[in-house]
Order: structure tokens, then C-alpha cells, then sequence
């Protein structure tokens, strides 16, 4: 891992999800792992969404989707054994219902692992379950390219410090250490120039995977160029293995005793029984793990099944080996990898994780001073056991991605160099004419922005030329491309060789090659393309028109101009929405801030409304946005929390008050009915608190809650909380944060012209302020009128902001008045950082520290101790 050039500065404001709890984490517990706070002290507004689900569900209220969604992974505290099934579960998870939301194709998720790489010499792998993820990732990049990212950190306050502009600036791949981000980098290694074996003569060398084709060809190789005497050769068929017989009898010829033993490297008991039967008169000194199995199949198409297929021979049995042979005085303990974990292999990212685990359990027993290598074999021509089966057009591909079959003699070549260099993770592979390049791709420092720059080239150049066309020539040029693909991906030597209406799957296509072609087209069409594509469709043909019936909707450009989608032409409805829109802000910034409410209540009276809750439909659905601890005497207070009914408001604006209770206690929040394109607003004022009542009565499931609202948000809080008393099941508490309460006097009239100011200056980070949202709000304001409630039996906080949402001039004015929110129903009175916006943005963290302090102190709730947010 090599330095990157000096960080760029990210530039404009950052709106960035850090999703949830950490992968891999207990379910019960705080989540302190420093990543929202740490972007939060970067100026990145940091949300919290619980999961994906949630955080689709508050796009869907026409939020604003972020760029850059994080995931955080953390092995679980408190055991020694890595925890890589549930790990990969989860990531598994995450990584299907990211690539199928659509929603969320222009955004990144990057999954953030801490101590899963070793990025320098000696270094620790100290996540090996996080170790196993990155194989799966970087196959998971191969397949859906510009999707996902993986960074890995180190606990370095620098490094804290930088977080956000290393996110912002990161390759699909990097790592963090001391501040400085480091890039994958592959260089030649030179053995010694001297070395002698690493096998003791007199000791045992136990060989697992013995009876396959290279297990045959190393057990050879160990008594014939190593010196080794003594041999325990496992596989799960041991001497019913074919030619197991032959095998011993060739090297007793060479003067080695070899036993043939029938074993689960993956079952505790059986290996230990194995390790115990080797004679102290020659005790194991050296162990060679190459047993393993494929099941090959794209990251979509994967199973707890088929990850535990590919985990138990390779990575189980070589963590028994590691635990089972620590304590014991080994010379060599040498782990046959693959190329998979360090790069990814397109269809085998269960694969590529087992192997990955391998690479960082040598890391990490060199770490501890324990001898290990693990070698990340590329192509053996050598045929049996893990290549069984590899068709010529497997063989082609991986040519292609640079690789050269290493012959028997090349790779037990290999074997000995890389053993001579003392390194505990090395790359072995043969390669081909600029295979360092292919291998590497995209992750190659000083390639990315050569790779982009020349596909959004390919596709000017192919939507110009279709323009060109005409619909006539477009059918032609379009199966020239798909034919020009197949014939490259599948190593013919001319398009011709592609018959156009013959099946793909004649043609001699798999899921492999089906995600290689899809890429391809991807990349020359600028369309974002399913890893099934080629599946869905029969021919080349067909597909061909499916890419036509694709280029044509996003709109060809003009011939000559342009590309696709340059039409800026409004549509009848963007027409409406932005002249609304813009006479709305217009008369706003010149002061006629009534004449702007008074068009959008007279457009608002227009919209079809709702009177019972059953006619609202699915509008009020709550989204979790923090989760608590899962055990079962847990009696936190969930706190539920109800968006504002101003234009700009949504269930987003308590993402970045949530992240900090995020493991300590549920956190929900509501979308205001009539926000959302098509919604339908409420009757009456009664209606949405009908509405939203049983909406708290489903997120509170019987258990205690607390009701939050921000802003005008409070005031829906409050009339909810009126309603729930009266049917006998009130709130524990009420808070308030900057509530001003919908009186003539009140203070908020004064700056409501900047606090509408204030909104329009965030609109692109949050939401767009569409007509909907528009009408939306100003019926609210109607609706609600002068609303003044009754005291509560339940204790209410209120939050007040410090500052005036105003310029200093005018604070200047507004010193000597009362203008900070107030009610006297309020039992508790707080202060805190910040303006009316801010204190849920910038300074969210103290606002959200001032309500738990609070929260602790409710009857029935108790202390947080250790798990209080910090």
C-alpha cells in the first residue's frame, strides 16, 4: 500500500448516511465508533438512517438522496473467534438491496472495516472477519463497477482528522493510517540470495488437500527439493483418494514415510485427533493448507450455502490450524491463497473471501511472531481439484484479466521464491503482456481518471454516431456493438463468428462471461445494465434492441449536439412546479413573504385531502433511524420524533440527531402526511393527528415513548401527545426543540422572512421545494391556525437555540427583545449551540446530548452508564 498524493480538500458542503449500527457488532450495546463524529467534526452534516429500508423510505418523502452512504464493520468484543459468516451476512445483505434500489444508483456505498488489511510490513490483522469482507467487496466492485467502496482505518486521531476528506477523494479501495492514505500497489519481490529450507528433515509436515492435483505435486516437491522425511497427507477421501496408493509408494521410493489420513480440516475434533496422532519422535514442525472448494456464482445469485461451502475447507480449517498449532514449535505454516481475495474474481466473491481470510491469518500470526505464508496463487495449468472444470472460455477470461497459467515447474518455482523472501502475504501468479495493469484495474494508482475520462469518450462517440443514424441505422450499429462485445468477451477472433440469433447460452455464456459482456456494454453505452442482461434477453439480437429501446428513452441527442438527456425542454409539470416555485421565492425575497403564502394556500385548495386514517394510506409510515439494544429487559423510552410542516422538512432533518443514539435507544421519526408527489393533505388539523397517533402507537409497540418534534414539528408533538392522554395512553415525555407556538405575538413573525431565507439556501442539500412541498406547507400553516395547547400531565422540555436566526445587525436589534421560543407548559427550559437550523445541524450532537440528559432523568428510565452517547 503506497501514499496517495496530499488529500484534496472536499470543496462544497457534504451531506453523507452512515447507516445503522456496524456490521459484525453485538445487537445490544453502543455503537461509539467515532465515524459520525468524526465527519461531523469535518463540517459533513453525518445522518443516521437504521437500515437501508429506512433510509429509501425518507428518499421516498422526496429527500434528497446523499452521495455517499457509509457502513460501518466491527468484529463482535469479547471473542477470539472471528465472527466471518455473520460479517458476510450482513454485508451480503446490504451489498443486494443497495444494487437493487434504484434509488440509489447514483450514490456510493462504502464499507468502512478497521485492522481487516495489513498496509505496511509487520502490521497486525487484527479484523479478520473484516479481512474476508474486503474479498468479497472487491469481487462485488468487479461485478457492479462504481457501486461500492471499501476503506480501512486505523485508530489514529490523524486519521479521525482526515476521515472526510479521504472518503471524499478515495479510489474503490484504500486504506488510512496516521492521517495518510495509502493505495493498492503490487511490486515485484526478490527472494534471498541464500535461504535455506524452512522444513525441518526430522520433523512431520502435515499437507491438507493432500490428494488433489497440486497437493500431489507439493508433497513431491517437499521431498524431493525440501528434504522433508515425514509427511501426513489429510483430504476427505484420504487412501480411497484415487491414485493415494501410487502417491506414498513414489515417495517412499524417495525415502519419505507418507500416511494417508481421511480428515474434515473444518471439524475441531477431527483435527485434533490428527495432531495428536503424529509420533513425538517426529513432531509436526511444518503445516501446507491447500484444501478448498468453488461454488462459483455472482454476488446477487449467493447463499449462506454456498459462502459456507466455500468458508469451512479453506478459512475454518486454517483458523483450527492456527489455534490448534500456535502453542507448537512450527517452522512453516504455509496457506494456499488465490489471486480472488487480493483482487476479486467476477463470480466468486464466496470465494474470494475465504481466501482473503487466509491472506490476513498470515498477517496476523506474523504479527505475533508465528511463522506464516500465504501465497495468492493465480492459474495453474496443472488440471484437478480447484480448475476441474474450467472451459476454454473460463481460461480466456482470466487471460484476459492478465493472468498466464503457471506450469508445474513455474509454480513450484514460486512456491520455493516466495518462501525464501520471509514474507507472510505474497502474490504468486504468472502474467501476462500488461497483466499488472489488467490485474490491478481501476484500483491502480493514476488509472481512474484515465479509465472514466476515455469510457464517457466511447459513449459520446456511440450516442453521436446513433443520432447520426437515424432509426433505420440504428438496429445495425447497436448489434454491430453487441456483436463486437460477445466476440471479446468470449475470445473469437472477428464479430462475424457471433451468430446473431443464436441463444447465449449455445453461444457459451455463464454468469461469469454474462457479467463481463454487461460490464463492457455498460461502460460504451453510459446505461446502467442488470448483472442478468444477457439472461433476460435470448440473442444478440434481441439484446440489441433492448439497448436501442434503453438509448432511445434516455433521450438521443440532436445529430452534432449534445448527448443523451441534454433535452432541457420542461415538461407540463416541471413548467407548473417551477413558476410556483420561482413566484414564490421571488415574492419572499421581496419582503411579500403574505402574497407568497397567500398564492400557494389558493394553489393548496386545489389538492385532494384525507379525513379518517384509513384514508391516508401508507403516508404517515414511520422510519427507525437509530436501534437500541436488543436485550430484553432494555426499557428505554423509544423516542419518537415528528417532522416540521415547512417545505424543507422531512424525516432527514433528525438523521444527525439520531446517529447519537444510535445502540442506546430506538429512534423513530414521522413524515408529515401531504409532503410526498401525490400525497393527499389532511382535512383538518384533527385528521393528521388522528393520523399520526396511531402511527406512534405502531413504532411504540405497547412499550414506553417519548415524542420529539423540532421546530413546528413540536407543535404536531404536542397536539398528538393531547390526543394519546386522552385515550389512555400518553407519552412518558414530551420535548420541544425550538417550538414556537402559533400565536399572533409570537416572536418567530419577526424573522420569518429569513427563516424562509434559510430554507431556500439548503434546498439543494436536503429536498427539493417542489409544488408539492410548497402547498404542502402553506395548508399546514391554514390548517393548524392558532392551535394553542393545554398543559400536559407529562413532562415537557423545551430546547431553545441561542442565537437569532438573523444577521448580526439585526441580533443587534433583537437583544434587547424577547425573541427565543417559550411556553409555560414546559417544565424543563434548555439552551443550547447554535440557531433555529444549526442546533439540529452543526452543533446536532449537543442538542441530542441535552434531551438524553434529560431522557436519564424521567421516571422509569434509567442511567445509560457506559452506554450514555458521547
Amino acid at each position: 500500500w503506497q501514499p496517495a498524493a496530499s488529500l484534496p480538500p472536499r470543496g462544497e458542503a457534504a451531506r453523507w448516511v452512515v447507516l445503522g449500527g456496524p456490521l459484525g457488532a453485538p445487537s445490544a450495546g453502543p455503537a461509539d465508533t467515532g465515524i459520525a463524529e468524526a465527519l461531523d467534526g469535518a463540517g459533513v452534516h453525518a445522518e443516521s438512517y437504521a437500515d437501508l429500508d429506512a433510509l429509501a423510505a425518507a428518499v421516498a418523502t422526496g429527500m434528497t438522496m446523499p452521495d455517499t452512504v457509509l457502513v460501518e464493520c466491527a468484529p463482535e468484543a469479547g471473542t477470539d473467534t472471528p465472527d466471518v459468516r455473520g460479517l458476510l451476512a450482513g454485508a451480503l445483505a446490504v451489498c443486494r438491496q443497495w444494487l437493487a434500489e434504484e434509488r440509489f444508483a447514483g450514490s456510493r456505498l462504502v464499507f468502512v472495516t478497521r485492522g481487516a488489511v495489513a498496509a505496511g510490513p509487520g502490521e497486525d490483522v487484527s479484523d479478520l472477519a473484516g479481512a474476508a469482507l474486503c474479498g468479497l467487496i472487491r469481487t462485488a466492485q468487479l461485478e457492479h463497477p462504481g457501486r461500492l467502496w471499501l476503506l480501512d482505518l486505523d485508530d489514529s486521531e490523524a486519521s479521525r482528522g482526515v476521515l472526510a476528506d479521504a472518503v471524499a477523494a478515495a479510489p474503490p479501495q484504500a486504506v488510512l493510517r496516521a492521517g495518510e492514505l495509502r493505495l493498492p500497489h503490487l511490486a515485484r519481490t526478490e527472494p534471498a540470495q541464500a535461504s535455506d529450507s524452512p522444513f525441518d528433515p526430522e520433523g512431520t509436515v502435515l499437507v491438507t488437500g493432500a490428494t488433489g492435483a497440486l497437493g500431489r505435486l507439493l508433497a513431491r516437491h517437499l521431498v524431493t527439493r525440501h528434504g522433508v522425511r515425514h509427511l501426513v497427507l489429510a483430504s476427505r477421501s484420504g487412501p480411497a483418494a484415487a491414485g493415494a496408493a501410487q502417491l506414498c509408494a513414489e515417495l517412499a521410493e524417495q525415502g519419505a514415510e507418507a500416511s494417508l489420513v481421511a480428515c474434515d480440516v473444518a471439524e475441531r475434533a477431527d483435527v485434533t485427533a490428527l495432531l495428536d496422532s503424529i509420533p513425538a519422535g517426529h513432531p509436526l514442525t511444518g503445516v501446507v493448507h491447500l484444501a478448498g472448494v468453488v461454488d462459483d456464482g455472482v454476488l446477487t445469485a449467493l447463499s449462506a450455502e454456498r459462502i459456507d461451502r466455500t468458508l469451512r475447507p479453506k478459512a475454518d480449517a486454517a483458523w483450527l490450524l492456527h489455534e490448534l498449532t500456535k502453542d507448537r514449535k512450527l517452522s512453516a505454516f504455509v496457506l494456499f491463497s488465490s489471486v480472488a481475495g487480493t483482487f476479486g474474481s467476477a463470480g466468486q466473491a464466496n470465494y474470494a473471501a475465504a481466501n482473503a481470510f487466509l491472506d490476513g491469518l498470515a498477517a496476523h500470526r506474523a504479527a505475533q511472531g508465528l511463522p506464516a505464508t500465504s501465497l495468492a496463487w493465480g492459474l495453474w495449468a496443472e488440471d484437478g481439484g480447484m480448475t476441474t472444470g474450467l472451459a476454454d472460455t473460463d481460461r480466456r477470461r482470466m487471460a484476459r484479466g492478465g493472468m498466464r497459467p503457471l506450469s508445474a515447474d513455474d509454480g513450484l518455482a514460486l512456491f520455493d521464491a516466495a518462501l525464501a523472501t520471509g514474507d507472510p502475504a505474497l502474490v504468486t501468479v504468472g502474467l501476462g503482456r500488461g497483466g499488472l495493469a489488467a490485474l490491478l484495474g481501476g484500483a491502480a494508482p493514476g488509472r481512474t481518471r484515465r479509465t472514466v475520462s476515455a469510457s464517457a469518450a466511447d459513449k459520446d462517440d456511440l450516442l453521436a454516431r446513433l443520432a447520426a443514424a437515424g432509426p433505420g441505422g440504428r438496429d445495425a450499429l447497436l448489434l454491430d456493438l453487441v456483436r463486437r462485445q460477445v466476440a471479446a468477451v468470449l475470445g473469437h477472433g472477428s464479430p462475424e463468428d457471433v451468430e446473431p440469433d443464436r441463444d447465449f447460452t449455445e453461444l457459451g455464456f455463464d454468469s461469469l462471461t454474462a457479467v463481463e459482456l454487461r460490464n463492457q456494454l455498460g461502460t460504451v453505452t453510459g446505461l446502467r445494465l442488470p448483472p442478468t442482461l444477457v439472461f433476460d434477453v435470448a440473442t444478440p439480437q434481441d439484446l440489441a434492441a433492448r439497448l436501442g429501446e434503453e438509448l432511445t428513452a434516455g433521450g438521443l441527442p440532436r445529430s452534432g449536439t449534445g448527448t443523451a438527456g441534454s433535452d432541457d425542454r420542461p415538461s407540463a409539470t416541471g413548467r407548473a412546479e417551477d413558476t410556483l416555485g420561482a413566484l414564490f421565492r421571488g415574492a419572499c425575497e421581496s419582503g411579500r413573504v403574505e402574497e407568497a403564502f397567500a398564492l400557494l394556500q389558493a394553489a393548496a385548495r386545489l389538492r385532494p385531502t384525507f379525513d379518517a386514517p384509513e384514508d391516508a394510506g401508507a403516508q404517515c409510515t414511520p422510519v427507525r433511524l437509530a436501534r437500541g439494544g436488543a436485550s430484553p429487559d432494555a426499557t428505554e423510552p423509544a423516542l419518537i420524533c415528528f417532522s416540521s410542516y415547512v417545505a424543507l422538512a422531512g424525516v432527514h432533518q433528525y438523521a444527525r440527531f439520531a446517529s447519537v443514539h444510535r445502540g442506546t435507544r430506538d429512534v423513530w421519526a414521522l413524515p408529515t402526511p401531504g409532503f410526498g408527489r401525490g400525497e393527499l393533505l389532511p382535512a383538518s388539523f384533527d385528521a393528521v393527528v388522528r393520523v399520526q397517533a396511531e402511527a406512534v402507537l405502531r413504532c411504540a409497540d405497547g412499550g414506553p415513548f417519548v415524542l420529539l418534534g423540532s421546530s413546528s414539528g413540536g407543535i404536531l408533538a404536542l397536539a398528538v401527545a393531547h390526543y394519546l392522554e386522552k385515550a389512555g395512553t400518553p407519552p412518558v415525555g414530551v420535548a420541544l426543540l425550538d417550538t414556537y407556538l402559533p400565536r399572533e405575538d409570537s416572536p418567530f413573525t419577526r424573522f420569518a422572512g429569513e427563516m424562509i431565507g434559510g430554507m431556500f439556501d439548503r434546498e439543494s442539500l436536503f429536498a427539493h421545494m417542489d409544488a408539492d412541498r410548497l402547498t404542502a406547507m402553506s395548508w399546514y400553516i391554514h390548517v393548524v391556525g392558532a392551535w394553542a395547547p393545554d398543559r400536559l400531565s407529562c413532562p415537557v422540555l423545551l430546547v431553545r437555540s441561542s442565537e437569532p436566526p438573523v444577521s448580526v445587525e439585526q441580533a443587534g436589534e433583537l437583544a434587547a427583545q424577547e425573541w427565543q421560543a417559550s411556553w409555560d407548559g414546559a417544565d424543563t427550559v434548555a439552551e443550547v449551540p447554535g440557531n433555529h437550523f444549526t442546533m439540529m445541524e452543526d452543533h446536532a450532537g449537543s442538542t441530542a446530548k441535552t434531551v438524553t440528559a434529560w431522557l436519564e432523568a424521567l421516571p422509569g428510565s434509567r442511567p445509560q452508564g457506559s452506554g450514555t452517547p458521547r
